[in-house]
């Protein structure tokens, strides 16, 4: 009678502590931060820059983000611990551009089922002064609520 007892209470104790287990577990899920909206127009000579990634590393405090331009130029970014596409964390933020390009390197391969296929390789279409957060010129401020913020590269060239 005492063992049942005690397999009553074992029971009822495992059954508490797998109760608390799941609410830990289910209450802990990884929600979104709260991000401030960020977005834009990126123009390069005189025209919008289409199909360009960006990345925007913070300089001080804030959530490294990321995002890429439209066939207008415009962008919308985000950052990786928030909701897609609603931006990223108040602060000041290193911004860099890249655009690549594939071209013909003129030199040829034969793939394993027999194709001929054309080699190409990058070109990078942006200065290199855009390509890295030591390096860019461009230093923007991510405020509480919407913030559009353009960007004309022709401005940061010498």
């Amino acid at each position: 009678m005492q063992i049942k007892s005690i397999s009553k209470n074992g029971g009822l104790l495992l059954g508490v502590i797998c109760i608390i287990t799941l609410v830990l577990v289910c209450g802990c899920e990884r929600r979104p931060i709260r991000t401030e909206n960020v977005e834009g127009t990126v123009t390069f000579q005189g025209k919008p820059l289409a199909g360009a990634a960006m990345g925007f590393s913070p300089t001080g405090t804030g959530n490294p983000a990321y995002g890429s331009t439209d066939e207008n130029g415009k962008y919308v970014i985000q950052t990786f611990l928030g909701a897609p596409n609603a931006g990223t964390t108040p602060g000041k933020y290193a911004v860099t551009i890249s655009k690549i390009e594939m071209v013909p390197t003129g030199r040829t391969f034969v793939s394993e089922d027999g194709a001929t296929v054309e080699m190409t390789s990058e070109r990078q279409l942006i200065p290199s002064i855009f390509l890295t957060s030591q390096t860019t010129p461009i230093i923007v401020t991510v405020e509480r609520g919407k913030n559009v913020i353009d960007i004309d590269l022709d401005k940061y060239l010498p």
